[in-house]
C-alpha cells in the first residue's frame, strides 16, 4: 500500500495591513543590505545579517497566521520591537540603531510598496505563489543571516569588526548584496501581482547569478530554480 501524500498546511494568510507591513519591512531590509554591500560598510552589512536572523521566521508567519502557532503574530512583532536595542547592547553604533529602527518601524507601507492610497492597486499574488516566493524570502534569511558569525564564534560587536573581518565575511557580504538587490522588487511584486513580471525577475537573477565564481553560480541557480 503507497504511503498518503502529505498534504501541505493550510494557508491562513495575515490581514492586508500586516501583511503589508512586514513586506515593507522585507523590502526595507533588501535596500539597505544592497546599500551597504554598494559602500563596503561593514557595520551595515554586519546589520543586515543581524535582521536577516531576526526576521527568517517572519515570512511563514505570514502565511500562516495563527495566535496559538509558534510564532504568532503577538511576539512576533514584540521581538521585532525590542530588535533595535539588542542591536544597541551590542555595540552597535547609533547610526546603524537608527537604521535598524527604521528599517522596522511601522510607518508607510503602502505608500513606500508603491500602492495607491485607495488600495485600488492592490492585488495579492496567488496562494501557491505566495508560498512559493515567501520561502524564498525565508530561505534568503537563512542564508544571509550567517553574515553575524564566522569561524567558531559570533560577531556579537561592532567595535572589533576590523579584528575579526575576513575574506570570508566580504565574500559572503557581496554575496548578500547581489542577492537583496535581486529580491528587494519582490515584495512589490506580491501584491501587484498582475504587473509582477515572474519570467523577467527569474532572469535577471540568472543573469546575476553568471557574475559569481563556479560553485556560487551552481547554488546561486539551485537557489533560485527551486
Amino acid at each position: 500500500m503507497r504511503d498518503r501524500e502529505i498534504m501541505p498546511q493550510a494557508l491562513q494568510i495575515a490581514p492586508t495591513p500586516q501583511l503589508l507591513h512586514h513586506l515593507t519591512i522585507f523590502q526595507r531590509t533588501f535596500l539597505s543590505v544592497e546599500a551597504y554591500t554598494q559602500r563596503g560598510d561593514k557595520a551595515g552589512m554586519l546589520l543586515g545579517g543581524w535582521l536577516a536572523d531576526a526576521l527568517h521566521n517572519v515570512p511563514h508567519m505570514l502565511l500562516h497566521y495563527d495566535d496559538d502557532g509558534v510564532h504568532n503574530p503577538v511576539d512576533t512583532s514584540a521581538w521585532l520591537k525590542s530588535f533595535p536595542a539588542s542591536m544597541r547592547g551590542r555595540g552597535a553604533p547609533t547610526n546603524i540603531v537608527a537604521d535598524c529602527q527604521h528599517v522596522l518601524s511601522n510607518d508607510g507601507a503602502a505608500t513606500e510598496l508603491g500602492l495607491k492610497d485607495d488600495m485600488s492597486d492592490f492585488g495579492l499574488a496567488p496562494e501557491a505563489k505566495l508560498r512559493e516566493y515567501l520561502d524564498m524570502i525565508h530561505r534568503a534569511f537563512l542564508s544571509m543571516r550567517v553574515m553575524t558569525s564566522h569561524g567558531n564564534r559570533p560577531l556579537i560587536s561592532w567595535h572589533e569588526l576590523d579584528q575579526v573581518w575576513t575574506e570570508a565575511a566580504f565574500s559572503h557580504a557581496a554575496l548578500n548584496g547581489l542577492m537583496a538587490s535581486v529580491l528587494s522588487p519582490l515584495p512589490l511584486g506580491l501584491v501587484r501581482w498582475s504587473r509582477f513580471k515572474e519570467d523577467e525577475f527569474r532572469q535577471n537573477a540568472m543573469n546575476v547569478g553568471e557574475r559569481l565564481c563556479v560553485e556560487s553560480r551552481n547554488d546561486w541557480r539551485n537557489f533560485f530554480q527551486s
